[in-house]
């Protein structure tokens, strides 16, 4: 099943319908700050990866604060596997379309009393916590959408802001004070271990940085893909000043994208696209030098692991989705019409202009900058360290 981003005429609804029913949905009346704890906590949010992996911090506040209370997700398909690497959830209720009513029932047997709505522009869970008779209910009172009425706690949403810290402002209702800077996972040494062996195994030299190339942005995200011919003229830069170990990534989808890439590089590389759980992509990113993407979730998941991405944008803003970590770079198509994208669907023309205009050496030198650094770093590391 695939979640949002994969169903645009879903999205295109909800847009349509969403804040009528809204507007028919009674209004609760507003709560504020409580001083009892809550007891079951839903935790809603359908799409990304991305922005899921962003809640991370925000999560973990959140059980810090209350370490007693139940804490269910309302997920789909595209995101729950997050969830499930993050491990501190006690349930995942995994909401599809045709799912919604069942959600519903799920979410009100729970007898759930607070709920953070996680959600920026869509309706639909804002719709499933108010028909489930959640008592109190946090989320963002988007500006134009027509949602924030049925929240007990409504906080405005910026669009100026970074969407990671725009998250933990929702976390102020219940006097917890948000967190800071990027999300931060950590992957067990086995699980690196194991994608060293399996570089190996697919003929890549032992000790060569790894470089990932992630071409893909999902299954309508064509329009935030940088051309394949591109990734495969940076990895044809950066092989010839130095040596490489290229792994080509994304999902069972992508996977012939991911070949077209491998297909027009002079130098080996393992395509994985298809190949990898989200714990063995995120050892892999972990063990990675750089990672270069379009704006898609991994930018957030290398974060997460503590490698520097080049994360190239064009019709997506880079202050709200461009990667925190100072080490990383982004690199922005200069036409004055992007950014142009919010909910997915929106773009402002049909091609996709502004990721073409980006050149192939610039996202290279910032690559190249990024693995000199890291390989930097390794030695003075190795060098502190007694024999």
């Amino acid at each position: 099943m695939r979640g949002l981003r994969g169903r645009q005429g879903f999205k295109r609804v909800d847009a349509l319908m969403g804040g009528l029913l809204c507007r028919l949905t009674p209004r609760p009346g507003r709560i504020g700050q409580k001083e009892e704890s809550p007891r079951t906590i839903v935790i809603s949010k359908l799409a990304a990866m991305g922005d899921t992996i962003l809640l991370l911090p925000h999560l973990r506040l959140l059980r810090e604060a209350f370490p007693n209370a139940r804490m269910i997700a309302l997920a789909s398909s595209v995101n729950r596997g997050v969830f499930d690497l993050w491990g501190g959830m006690d349930r995942i209720v995994e909401w599809s379309p045709a799912a919604t009513l069942k959600a519903v029932w799920e979410i009100r047997r729970e007898k759930a009393d607070t709920a953070v709505d996680f959600e920026q522009w869509t309706h639909v869970t804002t719709l499933v916590l108010a028909w489930a008779g959640v008592p109190r209910r946090i989320g963002f009172a988007t500006a134009g959408f027509g949602r924030g009425a049925l929240y007990t706690d409504p906080v405005s949403h910026d669009g100026r802001v970074h969407e990671g810290e725009m998250f933990g402002r929702l976390l102020a209702p219940l006097g917890i004070q948000p967190a800071a800077g990027p999300p931060r996972v950590s992957i067990p040494l086995e699980r690196r271990a194991a994608i060293g062996a399996r570089i190996s195994a697919a003929g890549l030299r032992p000790g060569d940085p790894i470089v990932v190339i992630h071409p893909g942005c999902g299954a309508h995200g064509w329009q935030r893909e940088w051309p394949a011919a591109r990734y495969a003229g940076v990895i044809g830069v950066l092989a010839d000043t130095r040596s490489c170990s290229v792994v080509i990534t994304g999902s069972a989808g992508e996977r012939s994208l991911a070949e077209e890439v491998a297909a027009l590089c002079r130098t080996r590389s393992w395509v994985a696209a298809g190949e990898l759980s989200l714990l063995d992509l995120a050892a892999l990113v972990a063990e990675a030098g750089v990672v270069i993407c379009g704006n898609t979730g991994i930018v957030h998941l290398s974060e997460a692991v503590g490698t520097p991405a080049v994360a190239i944008h064009g019709p997506t803003d880079p202050v709200r989705w461009g990667p925190r970590d100072p080490r990383s770079r982004t690199i922005k198509g200069s036409l004055p019409c992007s950014p142009c994208l919010t909910l997915g669907f929106e773009y402002a023309c049909a091609g996709r202009q502004c990721m073409e205009a980006v050149g192939t050496r610039e996202v290279a030198a910032a690559a190249d900058e990024l693995i000199g650094l890291a390989r930097t770093a390794s030695r003075t590391l190795s060098a502190g360290m007694p024999c």
